[in-house]
């Protein structure tokens, strides 16, 4: 299991999260376990086809770590929100707002509630995508050999572009 994926059970065992953000970062902490084991089989790939050094096993473990680090990134930020996020508290607030007629008010709360669970949701999806895509590069990878390498290039562009354009990026 990796540092990420302990951060997030570490975060689940110490703090009485709702349902939903409970759900959620458990789906991360699993897809984490899983994206390091794809990491690991990745890295095996490479070194069974190309070696354990030089410019070909760079080319191919660099986008991997690359992807491996802006995970574990977002992961940390998610659950640094919801560190910072108190749903219970957030629904009894709108319950008072409702009961006193503060639509308006009330409005703010399901927004502001509505973005933390927006940002768990895509953080998730962006995982999903990371996954994929380390698959499709597990699978480049077993095909080729030193005279195939650009096929693979449309992969690597595939993670690189994953991490450019995920708005946690920075």
């Amino acid at each position: 299991m990796g540092r990420c994926a302990q951060t997030v059970l570490d975060y689940l065992r110490d703090n009485e999260s709702t349902p939903f953000f409970r759900e959620k970062l458990n789906a991360v902490a699993a897809k984490l376990v899983l994206f390091a084991k794809r990491s690991g089989a990745a890295r095996e790939v490479i070194i069974e086809r190309f070696g354990a050094s030089g410019l070909t096993y760079n080319k191919f473990t660099a986008p991997v770590a690359a992807l491996e680090e802006h995970s574990i990134g977002m992961t940390d930020g998610l659950v640094s929100k919801m560190k910072l996020f108190d749903e219970e508290d957030c629904k009894r607030r709108m319950q008072e707002l409702l009961a006193a007629n503060k639509y308006e008010e009330m409005q703010e709360y399901i927004a502001f509630e509505k973005s933390y669970q927006e940002s768990a949701e895509q953080t998730i999806s962006v995982l999903d995508d990371a996954l994929f895509k380390l698959e499709k590069l597990i699978y480049e990878i077993s095909k080729l050999d030193e005279a195939g390498l650009d096929q693979a290039a449309d992969v690597l562009e595939g993670i690189d572009e994953l991490i450019r354009d995920t708005p946690h990026y920075s």
